[in-house]
């Protein structure tokens, strides 16, 4: 499963926009996370422009992403051979 975007919402005020709320689901080693980054109108150049929203988010989501992949667990993953085979459920 690969990180992607859910669903981006635009919160306005007649037709001036406020801001942008952009849900987020993130995965590492099978671990999977879900959050949603806000991004406001005087954070952007022109408001209006849905490829500078994306590309905002999207670096407000990967410091996200990497402060919980840095506070994950350390597992180790090894197959067990022996339990591999043929069964009758």
């Amino acid at each position: 499963m690969a990180d992607e975007i859910l669903e981006c919402a635009v919160t306005k005020d007649g037709s001036t926009v406020i801001q942008y709320d952009v849900s987020y689901r993130v995965t590492n080693n099978g671990n999977v996370n879900q959050f949603m980054v806000v991004i406001k109108a005087e954070e952007l150049t022109d408001a209006n422009d849905i490829a500078e929203v994306k590309t905002k988010a999207n670096v407000k989501a990967k410091a996200i992403k990497d402060a919980w992949v840095a506070d994950l667990p350390e597992y180790s993953n090894a197959p067990i051979e022996a339990i591999v085979g043929e069964v009758s459920l």
